[in-house]
C-alpha cells in the first residue's frame, strides 16, 4: 500500500514539476529558516550546560531599592561567599570569582597578556572542568598555584611537561603550574585561560581583601544541595546582606541560575529577547511556506478531480485519499529538509565569521537536533497537506464529474494570501525601523569628539611612568592631545557611589553617581565645554579635592550655584560639564563626578592627526615600549568601539532584512504559482471580454484589483502589529526615533508593487493572446 502511495507521489511530482519545484523552494526556505534558528538557540540555551552540577549553580546578585528605580547588581563583597556558606545549609559549596583582564604571563621568552581568573578552592568542585594533568583537589589550595588550560601549556612550554613549570605574573611573582585542564568551551561564561587562588589577588591587583565587606565588584557563586528549593533560599537570603550593619543602605540578595547567566541580563531584556523574536519569525516563515503549499494544492485541484473521482468509483474511500495527500506532504517537506539541512551546513560557518558566534552543525552527533528536525518536518507537512486532504478526499465523485466542484473555496485562497503578505508586511516594516534607529545612533551627537582617538590600555608599570609617556608622546607633531581616564568613555557603564553628602543636603537625598577618574587634559583631548565654572588644571594643587560634576548632577542635587560647594567630605565641586553620553545611547544621561586619582587610570586617550595614522602609532608603541618594557602594545581606535558597541544591533538589522526578502522571495513564489492557476481558470473569460471590446490595461484591471485590495487588508492588520514591536523594541534606548508613518507606507507601496510584479508575467501573456487561440475549441 505504502509502495503504491509513493508511486502516485512520484507520478503526480513529474507531471507538475513547476508546481512541484515552487512547494519544495517554498518550504526549503522556509524550513532552512526554522533550522537555523533552531541550531542558534540550541548554541545560545548550551551556555554551560556541560557542568555535572549545572541546575544546582548559581550566582548570588543584589537588587537594590534605594533609588526611584530597581537596580540589580551582579556585583558583591569579598566577604559574601563565606558568609553565606556558613550561614545557610542548603549551601555546601560557594566560591568568590574575579575575571582579570590583561594579567601579564611571563615564561622565558614568552611574554603574553590574557584573561585570568580568580576563584577560592571550592571552585572545582562546583564547576566541571577535565583535568588532563594534575589534581583538582590541590589544584587552588597550594600557595602560589595556578591552572592552566592546554593551549596557554602549549604557548608556554610547547610539547614539554608544563606541570611544577614556574610562570611570572606582572614581572613580579611566580606561580607553579599545578594542574593543567582541557581548553574551557565557547559557550561558557568562564572565558580565561589560567586560574589563581583568590588569595592572591590583593598581592598582584592591589585590592581584594578575602574577608573584606567593603571591597565589591566580585561575583559570588554558590552550589546548592539537591532538592533545594530555590524560592524558599532566596527568601531567607533575601534580607542577609540587608540586615549587616555594614551597609548604610539595604540591598537584597537573591539566586541567579547558571543556566540563565547568559541569555538574561539580571535588569531585564538580554538574549532570551532575541530568542523570542526569532521563534516568532521561524514560525511565521514557516507558516507562510506552509501556506504556498496550501495554496498551490487546492489551486490545482481541478487537474486531479477525476483522478480523485475514479477512485472513488473503484472503491477508494475517504481515509484512502486523505492518507494519500498527507503522505504527499510529508514527502515533499522531507525532501525540503534535505534541502534545508545542506543549505545550514553551508551556511553555518559564513555565520560565525560573519557574528564572531562558534555554532556547530554536526546532525549526526546531535540526536536532539536530529529528533526535533523529523518531528518539525511531519508536523509541517501534516499542516501544509491539512486543508488540501480534508478537502480533497471529501469531493463527491458525482460532483465532480458534473464539473460542480474544481478548485476549492477562493475565499480560503485568499484568507492565506493575506496572512502571507501580513507576514511579509511586518518583517518589512521592522526592518525599515530597525535600519533607521541604528542609522541614527550613528548620526547621533554623544557629546564629545570620536574620531581619530586611540585608546591604549596601561598596565602597572606605564600607570606609574604616565607623566613620562604623556610628555614623549606629545614631541611627535602628529598626537595633538593625550589625556589619562579611568575607562573609555561613551563604551560601558562607570563605577558608582551612592552619595548623599554635599552642602545643602544634610543626608535627606541621595544619589547614585558614576564616578570617572581623569587628567587635567581630557576636556581638551574630547572637545567637551564646560558650562560653569572650570576643569582640573595641573598647576593648582588643590584640585585632587576637587570635583567637577555634569549638568544631570546638579539638576539632581537640586544646586542653584554648585561652583564652591562642598561634597563628599572635604571635597569641593570646582566646576559643572555640559552633559554628554559617558555611558553608551542605550541609556540616558546620568549624575556623573569627574576627579583627579591616578589610582584608577586604566587607559591613555590619544588625539591623532588623520594624515599621519601609521606614523602615529608606531611612535605611540615605541615610546611606550622604551618607557615601560615587557609589556605587550595594544590599542583601540574609538570609533571602531562604537561600532562594535552596537553590533548585536546591527546584527538584528541584518537578520530581519535577510528573514524580509526572504518572506518577499517565499510569497512571490507562492503568488507566481497561484497566478497560474487564475490565468488558466479565466483564459476563456479574457477571450470572450477581448471579444467584446475590451482592452489589455482593462483586463490587466480586473486581475490587480482583486490582488490589490488583499495586499491591502493585509497591511491594515500588519501595521498595528508592527507597531506593538517596534514601539516595545525602542524602549531599549534612551535616544530613538519617532514612530512616524512613512515606513508604514512603504511598506505598502512595496508589497502592493511586489504583488503586482509578480502576477504581471502569466496575466499579460493572457490579455496579449488573441482570443481565437482561446476559444477556437467552443
Amino acid at each position: 500500500m505504502l509502495f503504491n502511495h509513493l508511486k502516485i507521489i512520484l507520478r503526480i511530482m513529474r507531471k507538475q514539476k513547476l508546481f512541484t519545484f515552487i512547494n519544495i523552494i517554498g518550504l526549503t526556505a522556509g524550513l532552512s529558516v526554522c533550522v537555523f534558528i533552531m541550531v542558534w538557540i540550541q548554541h545560545e540555551l548550551s551556555y554551560d550546560s556541560f557542568h555535572k552540577n549545572t541546575g544546582s549553580i548559581y550566582r548570588v546578585n543584589l537588587k537594590d531599592a534605594t533609588y526611584k528605580e530597581m537596580r540589580n547588581y551582579a556585583s558583591t563583597p569579598t566577604a559574601l561567599a563565606k558568609a553565606i556558606k556558613n550561614k545557610f545549609p542548603e549551601i555546601t559549596k560557594s566560591t568568590t570569582y574575579k575575571l582579570q583582564d590583561r594579567l601579564l604571563i611571563t615564561r622565558n621568552e614568552s611574554v603574553l597578556e590574557t584573561k585570568s581568573s580568580f576563584a577560592n578552592p571550592d571552585f572545582f568542585d562546583i564547576f566541571s572542568y577535565d583535568f588532563v594533568k594534575g589534581d583538582k583537589q590541590s589544584a587552588l589550595t597550594l600557595p602560589y598555584s595556578v591552572v592552566i588550560t592546554e593551549t596557554m601549556a602549549h604557548k608556554l612550554f610547547g610539547d614539554t611537561e608544563p606541570l611544577d613549570k614556574i610562570i611570572t605574573v606582572n614581572n613580579k611573582t611566580d606561580f607553579k603550574i599545578t594542574a593543567v585542564i582541557k581548553d574551557i568551551p565557547k559557550n561558557s561564561y568562564f572565558q580565561c585561560e589560567l586560574f589563581f587562588p583568590f588569595k592572591h589577588y590583593k598581592e598582584l591587583m592591589g585590592s581584594g581583601d578575602e574577608n573584606n565587606w567593603h571591597e565589591w565588584g566580585y561575583n559570588t557563586f554558590v552550589l546548592l544541595n539537591e532538592n533545594t528549593n530555590v524560592s524558599d533560599l532566596n527568601t531567607k537570603i533575601a534580607d542577609f546582606a540587608a540586615q549587616s550593619a555594614t551597609f548604610k543602605w539595604k540591598p537584597k540578595l537573591y539566586l541567579q541560575a547558571l543556566k540563565d547567566i547568559h541569555i538574561r541580563n539580571i535588569n531585564g531584556g538580554g538574549i532570551i529577547t532575541y530568542i523570542y523574536i526569532f521563534t516568532v519569525i521561524a514560525v511565521f516563515v514557516l507558516l507562510i511556506a506552509c501556506i504556498n503549499f496550501m495554496n498551490l494544492t487546492t489551486a490545482r485541484t481541478s487537474v486531479r478531480t477525476k483522478e480523485i473521482g475514479l477512485r472513488k468509483v473503484v472503491g477508494a474511500n475517504k481515509l484512502d485519499l486523505t492518507i494519500q495527500f498527507y503522505l504527499e506532504a510529508v514527502f515533499i517537506t522531507i525532501l525540503s529538509l534535505f534541502s534545508s539541512l545542506l543549505i545550514v551546513k553551508l551556511l553555518v560557518p559564513v555565520f560565525n565569521q560573519y557574528s564572531g558566534k562558534y555554532l556547530t552543525f554536526n546532525i549526526l552527533h546531535n540526536l536532539p537536533l536530529i529528533g526535533a528536525l523529523l518531528i518539525l518536518s511531519i508536523f509541517t507537512g501534516i499542516i501544509s497537506g491539512s486543508y488540501p486532504a480534508l478537502y480533497l478526499s471529501s469531493l463527491k465523485p458525482v460532483a465532480i464529474f458534473k464539473g460542480k466542484q474544481a478548485s476549492g473555496s477562493s475565499l480560503f485562497r485568499s484568507v492565506l494570501v493575506i496572512f502571507q503578505f501580513t507576514m511579509t508586511a511586518i518583517l518589512i516594516v521592522a526592518t525599515l525601523f530597525i535600519s533607521r534607529q541604528l542609522n541614527y545612533l550613528r548620526a547621533q551627537n554623544p557629546g564629545f569628539e570620536k574620531s581619530h582617538i586611540v585608546f591604549v590600555p596601561l598596565n602597572r608599570e606605564s600607570k606609574s611612568k604616565v607623566n613620562t609617556i604623556k610628555h614623549e608622546l606629545l614631541k611627535k607633531p602628529s598626537i595633538t592631545h593625550v589625556a589619562v581616564l579611568s575607562d573609555k568613555i561613551g563604551i560601558k557603564a562607570f563605577a558608582s557611589i551612592d552619595v548623599n553628602q554635599w552642602e545643602g543636603n544634610d543626608q535627606q537625598k541621595s544619589i547614585l553617581m558614576n564616578i570617572i577618574s581623569v587628567s587635567p587634559d581630557f576636556t581638551e583631548t574630547f572637545q567637551i565645554n564646560m558650562a560653569a565654572g572650570r576643569f582640573f588644571s595641573e598647576d593648582i594643587a588643590s584640585d585632587s579635592l576637587g570635583f567637577v560634576i555634569n549638568e544631570t548632577a546638579v539638576k539632581q542635587m537640586g544646586l542653584e550655584n554648585p561652583v564652591g560647594k562642598s561634597i563628599s567630605g572635604n571635597g569641593r565641586i570646582i566646576g559643572v560639564i555640559k552633559d554628554f553620553n559617558f555611558n553608551s545611547l542605550h541609556s540616558e544621561i546620568k549624575p556623573c563626578a569627574f576627579d583627579l586619582d591616578p589610582r584608577w587610570y586604566n587607559y591613555l586617550a590619544i588625539k591623532i592627526k588623520p594624515s599621519e595614522i601609521e606614523a602615529s602609532l608606531q611612535h605611540i608603541e615605541k615610546t611606550i615600549n622604551s618607557i615601560a618594557p615587557g609589556f605587550p602594545f595594544s590599542y583601540n581606535f574609538m570609533d571602531q568601539d562604537f561600532e562594535s558597541l552596537y553590533q548585536s544591533e546591527q546584527q538584528l538589522g541584518k537578520l530581519f532584512t535577510s528573514f524580509a526578502l526572504l518572506t518577499i522571495i517565499i510569497s512571490s513564489m507562492g503568488l507566481f504559482g497561484l497566478s497560474i492557476f487564475m490565468v488558466e481558470r479565466r483564459t476563456k473569460e479574457i477571450g470572450i471580454r477581448k471579444v467584446a471590446g475590451a482592452s489589455v490595461p482593462a483586463i490587466l484591471l480586473l486581475f490587480y484589483k482583486n490582488i490589490s485590495k488583499w495586499v491591502l487588508l493585509a497591511n491594515l492588520i500588519a501595521w498595528p502589529v508592527s507597531w506593538l514591536f517596534i514601539n516595545n523594541w525602542l524602549k531599549n534606548y534612551a535616544y530613538r526615533i519617532n514612530l512616524s508613518v512613512t515606513p508604514f507606507l512603504i511598506t505598502g507601496l512595496i508589497t502592493i508593487l511586489l504583488a503586482l510584479f509578480t502576477i504581471s508575467f502569466h496575466t499579460l501573456k493572457a490579455a496579449m493572446t488573441n482570443p481565437v487561440q482561446t476559444l477556437k475549441y467552443e
